[in-house]
């Protein structure tokens, strides 16, 4: 039995996503397809367009044989946080045996060399990355002088080094498997039946959908319920307001005196987008500022993106995905859960807290 597991968002799931999942199939030899899923908030620090159960039944319908959730207090962090419990998670189910990925290259052997130049963090690395940042370099834009590679320089690339980071660094067994991007992240650009997601929730923003139509599963609804971080930008500001520092500098990737910026510019603003670009600086990349301004709203501090999951919750699945099931039951790390009556069964007030949590963010995204 061969198992790929591939962490995604599906945002909303499109044709490029059915291809990866084709192509992913075909190169691994694989059985089944688990896809580690973020809920309801995302890594770009944004809301989902869809729900996630409905991305979740989509990607079940289309290729995936599981899908299960990565908690928004790890979906919602930066790339290493991200990368890094989306594989504990996976390592939880104890059988996967590849780790699929999108990216702008499908060098696994090039990305694998990055991950260890910056595993191994040799004086030379670190004297370059210093050199940098003194420079008020972004983090990111640092890291990518000291490494010495271009490839730092696009998301999904830098997404599969963290994989590939987390993956040595955890000790997992799963073997890397790069499939190459028809098109850049973020962009317009379009190739056949593929576009970036971003694309098409522009389309689905301005009611395009027969735009939008040429690029995802036939069959897709669009008639369901649209999420647009544009409908909780008020509630966002309001609750930033009433904020002080000292309550904010324990938010996740709050440093440096940050708080006092985004307090200030929170009084100036009135819009998410004109916040964020009124925070961002040379050091603090627009994709940061969004974040922290959701962990904010969320009430995710530092020391929550530390917790280890304690559950695996199963979104959706196919007959395949339940044959695999049966078999994850004898062998997981981690309790399987759907829903709050199998949490309860469980007994465990760490499950139910982290549970609990995690209905409370659906809620406040159900509420818009």
């Amino acid at each position: 039995m061969k198992v790929a597991g591939i962490i995604c968002e599906y945002n909303p799931f499109h044709l490029g996503h059915k291809f990866h999942i084709e192509e992913t199939r075909r190169i691994t030899g694989a059985d089944y397809v688990v896809a580690i899923m973020s809920g309801n908030f995302v890594q770009r620090g944004d809301i989902a367009v869809y729900d996630k159960l409905s991305r979740a039944k989509t990607a079940c319908q289309n290729g995936a044989d599981l899908t299960i959730e990565l908690p928004t207090i790890y979906s919602l962090a930066g790339a290493e946080i991200f990368a890094s419990k989306a594989i504990e998670i996976l390592m939880g189910l104890n059988c996967i045996d590849y780790l699929s990925f999108g990216a702008e290259t499908d060098d696994v052997a090039e990305l694998e060399r990055i991950a260890d130049i910056i595993l191994t963090e040799d004086e030379e690395y670190k004297a370059k990355l210093s050199q940098a940042l003194g420079q008020g370099l972004s983090f990111a834009s640092a890291r990518e002088i000291a490494v010495g590679s271009d490839l730092l320089e696009t998301p999904n690339n830098i997404l599969a080094v963290e994989y590939i980071k987390a993956i040595k660094k955890l000790g997992a067994s799963f073997c890397p498997v790069a499939v190459k991007r028809s098109v850049s992240h973020d962009s317009d650009e379009v190739s056949g039946e593929f576009t970036s997601a971003s694309n098409i929730r522009a389309e689905i923003k301005m009611g395009h959908f027969d735009l939008a139509s040429k690029y995802v599963p036939q069959g897709f609804d669009f008639s369901q319920k649209t999420h647009f971080i544009e409908d909780l930008e008020k509630s966002i500001i309001s609750s930033l307001l009433l904020k002080t520092p000292e309550e904010l500098r324990l938010i996740s990737d709050v440093s440096e005196g940050l708080e006092n910026r985004i307090l200030k510019c929170a009084k100036e603003c009135s819009g998410f987008i004109e916040l964020c670009d009124a925070v961002k600086s040379k050091r603090y990349a627009h994709s940061r500022i969004r974040r922290i301004l959701l962990h904010s709203y969320l009430g995710i501090t530092a020391e929550m993106q530390k917790e280890a999951p304690a559950y695996i919750r199963i979104l959706d699945f196919n007959s395949k995905g339940q044959e695999l099931l049966n078999k994850i039951k004898q062998a997981t790390d981690l309790p399987l859960v759907k829903n709050t009556s199998d949490v309860n069964r469980l007994k465990n007030p760490v499950i139910k807290n982290q549970w609990d949590r995690e209905l409370l963010f659906d809620k406040i995204f159900n509420l818009f």
